[in-house]
């Protein structure tokens, strides 16, 4: 331990003594989150407050029926449960659903509100999204993206946080990042048709069909069997103005599903 501390106070003396070097180290730490006020209900608009009082309701009746699915030690499989249960949990799901939307419609007031309830419910799946959602609509696509990269680190692959994430980088003026996003979004659901689409205009306005094109003739090497890439790539062939190419992969029915 001495060690270490001589060697940080070595560093200290020799940046002091550089302050070029100083302005040049890269800093370890993550940049700070915005802070936020730590709010209370009572700092809530009355207007809001009913809706919040019956999501509190919901939510700890998703609680309650969650605990009764769990096993006992908390590992394996859930329990078997009865239909009332079942029912139970699924029209409280219901509910904290419909109140969240009301939130988000509430505008400001609202997004307030959920980030009261966020930091209540913290690692509630429908109120974080709720939140990533609140700051979009509210245009606030710097939260947004910070909310968004917090949640995926637990779930990386989710592909509407990626959606999300690589909205909030257009917004901010940063394409290239949100064209990466989208490519591993596209990845992942190869299928979706919102996806596809978002990703081939961000390749369209960056100049880079061709480069799109390469992806997606590597890809269906990997996934043969994959109609949606096949497609997508006679698509892309035809807009680069290749249609001799795009001719013959149609025509092709190498490695596909019978």
């Amino acid at each position: 331990m001495r060690r270490v501390l001589a060697l940080v106070a070595a560093a200290a003396v020799l940046l002091a003594a550089n302050p070029a070097a100083a302005q040049a180290a890269p800093s370890v730490r993550p940049p700070a989150p915005r802070p936020q006020p730590v709010l209370r209900y009572e700092d809530l608009d009355p207007l809001v407050r009913p809706a919040v009082d019956r999501l509190r309701v919901a939510l700890g009746e998703v609680a309650r029926t969650d605990r009764e699915l769990m096993p006992a030690d908390g590992l394996g499989t859930l329990r078997a449960a009865d239909d009332a249960v079942l029912d139970q949990r699924a029209r409280a799901r219901a509910r904290v659903m419909a109140g969240l939307d009301e939130l988000l419609a509430a505008g400001p007031r609202g997004r307030t509100a959920i980030r009261f309830l966020a930091a209540e419910w913290t690692g509630n799946d429908p109120v974080q999204r709720a939140e990533v959602r609140a700051a979009i609509l509210a245009a606030d696509h710097g939260d947004a993206l910070a909310l968004v990269d917090r949640l995926a680190l637990t779930a990386p692959r989710d592909t509407q946080f990626l959606r999300w994430r690589a909205d909030a980088l257009d917004a901010l003026g940063r394409p290239a990042d949100a064209l990466r996003t989208r490519q591993a979004r596209f990845e992942l659901a190869p299928g979706d048709e919102a996806g596809w689409e978002a990703l081939l205009r961000a390749h369209e306005a960056n100049g880079s069909l061709p480069r799109l094109r390469e992806h997606l003739a590597r890809l269906r090497l990997v996934y043969p069997a994959s109609a949606a890439i096949r497609e997508h790539e006679i698509e892309v062939l035809h807009r680069l103005g290749r249609r001799d190419e795009a001719a013959r992969l149609a025509a092709d029915t190498t490695g596909r599903m019978r």
